[in-house]
């Protein structure tokens, strides 16, 4: 066994000494939360990107203590959201604060509908519900008071998957970039263009009424 392998193994058996972790960047987290959070009701209320942000810096600032290439895993702030509810067994659910909603842990969490049984669904079917969810979803987001015109696509999308993780109905059917973004267009009547964005091309979903006002304080 080398010595990178043995490190994981160590850092896999990490609290209980016997607990296994699916991959070295979950018993980071669960470190992370044990040291920080090892009151599991602390987490009520926590904003889910706060709490990821909180996760980084503490692993940078264990990389500067002691240096090690472990500290130096990254996770995506969906994944470690979703590592958290796992670890924790708390779910999360979407509030409004300061005009913005927003996504936090709940011990509890909002009542939610009951998990469908899960049937078999061909290619057709499973296209279906995947596209009405996504519109489902582009009608409660702009009822919510939320653009999607002016707005980079990656950006709607991320929304949606953090959506389709605390409200939907059949969360485990998510489109790609590419359905969603296909299915955004017909459902809102528009199209996407490339925008010059913090000095990138970017693609944005946009229409004939759009101006530059809708990049909000970005640089057409």
């Amino acid at each position: 066994m080398c010595a990178i392998e043995r490190k994981d193994e160590i850092l896999m058996k990490f609290v209980d000494g016997r607990r296994k972790y699916s991959s070295t960047v979950e018993a980071l987290i669960d470190m992370f939360l044990y040291e920080r959070y090892e009151d599991y009701q602390s987490l009520e209320g926590k904003g889910t990107m706060q709490l990821a942000e909180e996760f980084d810096a503490w692993r940078m600032q264990k990389d500067k203590e002691k240096p090690n290439t472990r500290w130096r895993v990254i996770s995506n702030k969906l994944d470690f959201t979703k590592k958290v509810k796992g670890l924790r067994a708390i779910e999360t659910m979407r509030v409004r604060r300061d005009g913005k909603q927003i996504t936090v842990f709940s011990i509890e969490g909002r009542p939610r509908y009951k998990e469908p049984k899960r049937v078999k669904l061909n290619k057709t079917q499973s296209a279906l519900f995947k596209e009405l969810q996504v519109k489902e979803f582009v009608r409660q987001w702009e009822r919510e008071g939320n653009r999607i015109i002016g707005k980079q696509t990656s950006d709607v999308f991320f929304e949606y998957r953090m959506w389709l993780l605390t409200e939907a109905k059949y969360n485990h059917l998510e489109a790609t970039q590419r359905e969603f973004t296909m299915w955004v267009k017909e459902e809102m009547k528009c199209e996407t263009r490339r925008k010059r964005i913090n000095g990138k091309q970017v693609p944005v979903f946009w229409d004939s009424g759009a101006t530059r006002l809708d990049l909000g304080n970005y640089l057409d």
